[in-house]
Parts: structure tokens; C-alpha cells; sequence
């Protein structure tokens, strides 16, 4: 299934090219401020208040993208220390004989898989990590995975639909890999996970914490109940 890489490498490249972005953006600011006065002045030309304006607009939203950059290079290293977190829960099945492949790249998709399993028993498995911690736990509310806080139930930042995610990574999977199933798991290591549903299914995803990853890998591994 390809060659082995390190988890969380490629959550971790994202960070890195982020932040490079980051350090660039101090030098295009100063362009921008500079530029129409050095166009105004090598030219002898009246540049006009418009451009003036137009170049201070473009200075003022890249500083603004600076900080988002910095925020989302910061969202992925939690994200890449809790894919190796995850790695780390997997070690038992790797001494079974389970192959445990992450980042594996799907074709003609932008996004990875961040654990693709093999059971000694022929079982895939599309595993999908996701980094989220602090106060709360994961809830189903019928049609998507929320954070509830005592009363107070929230959606992940930007809506984002996880189940929604992993099912068709393990659609694509399977097809990629002509397999006749891939079970779809969602982890968080970091966070407490109420299911209220048998083995902790809901749309035909598993979502479980990960304290009880291996276990549930490790049960349907051995189970009947491949489609």
C-alpha cells in the first residue's frame, strides 16, 4: 500500500509551509507600503489617493493573513501530535501483524487518510485522527458530531461534517484498493466520546476515543460483519 512515512509527517508539512508563508509576508507588506512613493518619486509621476489606498488595503489583509496563517500552522502541529499520539496506541497491532500505513494519499483527492489499517485477518480500516482537546465531550445530534459542554452543544469550527469526511475516504479507499470494505473510524485521543449507539456507530462511522481504539479495532477485526 505504498511506501511507510511518519505519522502526522504530512499535517506537519502543512505547518511548515505555512508558517514559511508567515515569514514572508513582513517583506510583501513593506512593498506595498513603499511602492507607490518609490513609483512616485523614480517617475516624478502622481501615483493618485486611489492607489495609495489600494496598496495600504493589500498591506493591511496580508498582515491580517499573517495571523491566520500563524493560527492554522498552529492547528496542524496539535493535529500532527495527535495523529503520533495515535500511532503510538497502534503499536500493539503492528506486533500482531496488523499493517498500519499513515498519510496514505488517495488518488485524485487533496486530503489523506491518516491510518490505513490492515487486520491479519484481511479487514481495512480508514482511520481519520482528530486533534480536538479541552473542555467538553463528543456528542451525536442526530446528523453530525458536536462538542457538548454541560447544556451548551456546539459545532466544530467551520461546521466541518467529520462523518461525513472519513465515509467517503473509505469509499475512495476502497475502490482505490479494489478492497471489498473499509470500515471507517474516527478518533480523538484528547477528548471524551458519548455515543449513545452500539460500539459507538452512527452512519456507518465508528467514533471512539483513544483509550478505546485498539479494542475496538481489535473487535472487529474478528467479527463477521464486513458488507
Amino acid at each position: 500500500m505504498g511506501r511507510v512515512e511518519k505519522s502526522g509527517a504530512y499535517v506537519r508539512s502543512l505547518a511548515a509551509q505555512r508558517r514559511l508563508l508567515k515569514a514572508l509576508i513582513p517583506a510583501l507588506v513593506a512593498f506595498f507600503i513603499v511602492a507607490p512613493f518609490l513609483v512616485s518619486l523614480l517617475f516624478q509621476v502622481d501615483v493618485g489617493i486611489f492607489v495609495y489606498g489600494v496598496c495600504f488595503l493589500a498591506a493591511a489583509w496580508l498582515v491580517f493573513q499573517r495571523k491566520q496563517l500563524e493560527r492554522s500552522a498552529r492547528k496542524a502541529d496539535k493535529g500532527a501530535l495527535a495523529e503520533e499520539k495515535v500511532s503510538q496506541l497502534l503499536a500493539p497491532l503492528r506486533r500482531q501483524g496488523w499493517r498500519v500505513k499513515p498519510n496514505h494519499m488517495l488518488p485524485n483527492r487533496r486530503s489523506d487518510i491518516d491510518f490505513v489499517l490492515m487486520s491479519p485477518q484481511g479487514k481495512a480500516f480508514a482511520v481519520e485522527v482528530k486533534g480536538h482537546s479541552g473542555r467538553g465531550e463528543i456528542v451525536f445530534d442526530g446528523k453530525q458530531l458536536k462538542i457538548r459542554n454541560g447544556s451548551t452543544l456546539r459545532s466544530f469550527p467551520e461546521n466541518k461534517d467529520f462523518l461525513k469526511q472519513v465515509t467517503g475516504n473509505a469509499r475512495a479507499l476502497k475502490e482505490a484498493e479494489k478492497l471489498r470494505w473499509v470500515e471507517a473510524v474516527i478518533v480523538f485521543p484528547n477528548s471524551k466520546v458519548s455515543i449513545q449507539t452500539i460500539d459507538n456507530r452512527v452512519m456507518n462511522v465508528y467514533v471512539v476515543d483513544g483509550s478505546s481504539l485498539v479494542k475496538l479495532l481489535e473487535q472487529l477485526a474478528k467479527s463477521g460483519s464486513e458488507r
